[in-house]
């Protein structure tokens, strides 16, 4: 109840950050595309940082999130401000008095222990896989890599955490689910065009039939 209440307080501000990282997300080949063109002359042959050309790549960038009206930090700012209510509570859970020895249901009869069978971690894993898929991938190959493996990493983790933290983890895994379907749900009617998830519309892009299509184009 209580990890319900903290996603109502916060779902407007989780919205507005949502809806910021969709922008972001809609201006990534853009940004691609004006980084490439200055790659090769960020640096001197000296190895030196080139002040004018760095100086004309920001001020390009600056120009395309005005132009798209996206600001850079409006997807962070949300998540910074929770996070100290988060971490709070998840130290609360994790040295709570309380939980020694109170059950919960079924295999779990004490949520200052950890989970004896692993279910609650197991569940934690699936709920993080499925939400990774629904968020929008990132551009950079490595960050993909690294967030794809986030869930497997915090899974591992909890195996040895209180059964109690590891339910709240879950619960709020659910209702980010919950959430993010809501928010595509409400993209999609805005937008009936965009109805495709942002991870296969960029693998459509870079598939051999897209390919072909924009060579013969």
């Amino acid at each position: 109840l209580m990890t319900i209440l903290i996603k109502l307080i916060f779902f407007p501000l989780t919205h507005h950050g949502q809806k910021s990282m969709a922008k972001m997300q809609e201006i990534q080949p853009k940004m691609q595309a004006m980084r490439a063109k200055y790659r090769g002359r960020l640096k001197d042959k000296q190895g030196r940082v080139n002040v004018e050309v760095n100086r004309q790549m920001q001020e390009e960038m600056m120009s395309i999130y005005r132009d798209a009206g996206v600001n850079p930090a409006a997807g962070c700012m949300p998540m910074l401000v929770q996070i100290p209510v988060f971490f709070a509570f998840y130290r609360l859970l994790a040295t709570a008095v309380e939980l020694r020895g109170a059950p919960w249901i079924g295999w779990v009869q004490d949520l200052a222990k950890p989970d004896p069978f692993w279910i609650l971690p197991a569940m934690m894993l699936a709920t993080g896989v499925y939400l990774q898929k629904m968020m929008p991938a990132t551009a950079d190959p490595t960050q993909r890599r690294i967030m794809q493996l986030m869930p497997w990493i915090f899974s591992v983790f909890a195996i040895t955490f209180p059964a109690g933290l590891v339910l709240y983890w879950v619960t709020n895994n659910i209702l980010t689910v919950g959430q993010q379907a809501v928010y595509l749900r409400s993209r999609n009617k805005d937008n009936p065009n965009d109805s495709a998830p942002a991870n296969k519309r960029r693998d459509s892009s870079h598939s051999p039939s897209a390919k072909t299509a924009a060579k013969r184009g």
